[in-house]
This record gives C-alpha cells, sequence and structure tokens, in this order.
C-alpha cells in the first residue's frame, strides 16, 4: 500500500502454529526459528505438534503430537469441555512431542507459579524452573535446552532463506538417567518401568522474558524399533512468560495486539477470516487445471517423513492443501 507501506504479507488471524510436523528435524527447526521470532516480539501463537498422518502403514499415527493441560473436571471424555480446551489451546498450555512427556513449571521468590502459557512474576529477577521428565524406558533423552529472549537476528537468515540448524541455546543441561529415576508401573508376565526425573533450574533475567523448553536426544538412541523411522526423541514446551517490571509480560511490540485477540468472545473469534474463503461463482471458473489440483490434494499420500526428508509444512492454518511439489531441499514442500 503506497500509503500505509502494508505489504499484505502478514496477518495474526491465527491462534496456532504447526511447528513439529512430521518426525523431519529441518522441518522443526525451521518453524521453531519462525515461531521463536514472534514469540519474541510479543504475538506467540500456540506452538503444536501433528504427525501428518496421510496413510494407514506410511505414516506413525499420533507421534509427534500435541498434548493440552486442561482443568482436572474437564480431563476425561465425559467432562471435556470444548471452549476450556480450545481457551487452553490458544493461551498456550500445549505440549510438543513425539514421545518424552514433559511438565514445565516456574516460581518465583514467593512461591508462586506458572505454567506453560501463563505469566508470573519474577520482579526480583530470579526464578526457579522445574521440568519433570517422564517417558518409557526405550526413550532415550539426554539433553534439557533452555530458550530465553532469543535475539531474532539469530535466529532467522536473508529473506526467503530456509534457516535449519538447530537453535543455540541459552542454557544446556546434560539430562543423567540414574537407579532412582527408574519406577515400575506395572506387573504381569513382565515388569514395566518408567523414566522420571525433575530437572531444576536457575533463571536470572533483569527484563521481561519468556522461557521455552526442549529435550532431546541429542547423542542418545533413536526410538527403532517402535517408531520405524528411526527418529530421536523430542518434546518442546510453550512458553513460560517472566514479567519483571511488575505490569505483565508486554515489552514486545506485537503483545498488545495479542491481549486484545485473546480478550475476544470465543464466537467472534472463531468468526474471523471467514471472508478470505476463494468461492467458485460459476461453472466457467471450473477449469481442469483447478479440478486436478483438488484431486490432487485429496489423495495427498507420501508417507512418512523419515528424520530430515520429505518434511509436510501445511502452513499456521492446518492443512491448506494447494499442492506445489517442488522438490526443494525439504522434499514435498507443500503450501
Amino acid at each position: 500500500d503506497e500509503a500505509t507501506g502494508d505489504t499484505g504479507l502478514w496477518s495474526d488471524d491465527f491462534d496456532a502454529i504447526e511447528v513439529y510436523n512430521g518426525f523431519s528435524m529441518n522441518g522443526f527447526w525451521d518453524a521453531f526459528r519462525w515461531w521463536l521470532t514472534m514469540v519474541g516480539r510479543g504475538f506467540s501463537p500456540t506452538a503444536t505438534a501433528v504427525s501428518d498422518t496421510h496413510g494407514i502403514y506410511g505414516s506413525l499415527g499420533a507421534s509427534p503430537r500435541s498434548f493440552v493441560f486442561v482443568d482436572e473436571d474437564s480431563d476425561t471424555p465425559a467432562t471435556m469441555d470444548l471452549e476450556h480446551f480450545v481457551g487452553q489451546v490458544r493461551a498456550g498450555a500445549l505440549l510438543g512431542t513425539s514421545g518424552p512427556m514433559m511438565r514445565v513449571e516456574v516460581e518465583n521468590d514467593d512461591g508462586e507459579s506458572a505454567g506453560m502459557g501463563e505469566i508470573v512474576d519474577v520482579s526480583s529477577g530470579e526464578a526457579t524452573a522445574r521440568v519433570t521428565l517422564e517417558m518409557p524406558e526405550w526413550i532415550d533423552v539426554d539433553t534439557l535446552d533452555v530458550y530465553v529472549n532469543i535475539p531474532a537476528d539469530q535466529l532467522q537468515g536473508e529473506p526467503g532463506e530456509s534457516v535449519t540448524d538447530p537453535v543455540e541455546p541459552t542454557q544446556r543441561i546434560s539430562v543423567e538417567w540414574e537407579d532412582e529415576h527408574r519406577e515400575l508401573i506395572a506387573e504381569g508376565t513382565y515388569e514395566h518401568h518408567r523414566l522420571r526425573q525433575v530437572i531444576e533450574v536457575d533463571l536470572d533475567v533483569d527484563s521481561d522474558s519468556y522461557v521455552v523448553f526442549v529435550a532431546r536426544a541429542l547423542s542418545g538412541r533413536n526410538m527403532r524399533p517402535v517408531v520405524s523411522s528411526g527418529a530421536r526423541p523430542l518434546a518442546f514446551s510453550n512458553p513460560v512468560f517472566l514479567d519483571v517490571d511488575g505490569d505483565g509480560f508486554n515489552n514486545p511490540p506485537l503483545m498488545q495486539a495479542r491481549l486484545q485477540r485473546m480478550s475476544m468472545p470465543m464466537g467472534d473469534r472463531f468468526a474471523r477470516g471467514s471472508d478470505n474463503r476463494a468461492i467458485i461463482e460459476t461453472p466457467e471458473d471450473v477449469t481442469r487445471e483447478n479440478l486436478g489440483r483438488l484431486v490432487e490434494a485429496l489423495q495427498c499420500d507420501h508417507g512418512m517423513a523419515i528424520e530430515d526428508d520429505h518434511h509436510h509444512d501445511h502452513g499456521a492454518h492446518g492443512h491448506d492443501h494447494t499442492h506445489d511439489h517442488s522438490h526443494d531441499s525439504h522434499g514435498h514442500s507443500h503450501h
């Protein structure tokens, strides 16, 4: 726009974004970088993990997956409250994982605590994060990475460039498992154990900050034979926000826009964006190319993304299948 300079290339009309889509680590770090760039500016859409399953045998359903943390009176199929569930997704009370379970709590000096998507007062500049890791014995997590206010110039490259290198953490913690962390959870023909430990992380900040955790196997085993692709385990948290100046987590430039969106009535929020749908008005608009692309989208069957190959990126709004089969460095890039 000549008057405003608006390029029309940005919209905040979404609440969540697929950060972990299939097992591609190149795809994860590329999306993770863009997501942290938004979080650092105060927008912070909820990061999700999805299995991107398109076939019965070619893709493993429910891995990766998202766990949404809900109230105890809404945590069964019989008591599930849809509005509460959607509200928790929008608020960021969500864990993305390919197997490991992770819970995050940050506590200030006064004993007040906050979980993912919540704000805690840390006017003293100091807080303690407690990260609980739980997993079956065949999952090997050896690293916990901590990300606090990563500068944008460390996240993105040149315009249009895809950066797939892992993001260097603010703090890296080696995770070691001892006999005391091995718990018996079931007995029968065989004994079944799980691994569980709580890792404490000291946080020192001098300004409003976000903190994100990523637990993974940096050099440990992959998940074969349970996961046939040989993917390594990984789990990531959504941010916990640290308020240093006492007036909320509001330093970043886009935070006010997010607060306004979060305060909208649920019905109004769902209605937004409905005017942007493309509608074929007349038979003359139906071309062979359009129908071909539609059939191609409906028949999407590309098998499982293995390690760094064939990453499916279906965008922030879910599966918006306008298939551009460009065989670039990421394999099938579906926009």
